[in-house]
């Protein structure tokens, strides 16, 4: 099963009134046993800036929904990282994680010299 994790949330200290307000996540996702691993780093941002109203387009603040520094929980970032990947990139990370977890199980490839 893979697992994922938050290394580290990057935030506005201060914005549209809000304190902390979240903007980019670094996340880590892996798998793993004793015989070998995959292991996937990556970035995701957030979308925290207003969408004024117009012709065909409604007004949207995603900070009408804002969740005070305080109350952030590891799992409502990992929801968010998700929500912005996307089925299709939640899929490709954990192709990645698969594959080199496999190679190292397996190697094709090899590090060293002769001498």
């Amino acid at each position: 099963m893979i697992k994922w994790t938050i290394s580290s949330l990057e935030y506005d200290i201060q914005k549209s009134g809000k304190n902390n307000v979240v903007s980019k996540i670094n996340y880590h996702a892996w798998d793993g046993d004793g015989d070998g691993m995959g292991q996937v780093f990556g970035r995701v941002q957030i979308n925290t800036d207003v969408i004024e109203a117009s012709e065909g387009v409604e007004y949207y603040d995603p900070l009408d929904n804002f969740i005070e520094w305080s109350d952030l929980t590891e799992d409502k970032c990992i929801e968010w990282v998700k929500e912005s990947l996307g089925e299709k990139g939640i899929e490709s990370v954990e192709s990645r994680i698969e594959k080199q977890w496999s190679e190292s199980k397996n190697p094709t490839i090899n590090l060293g010299k002769p001498f």
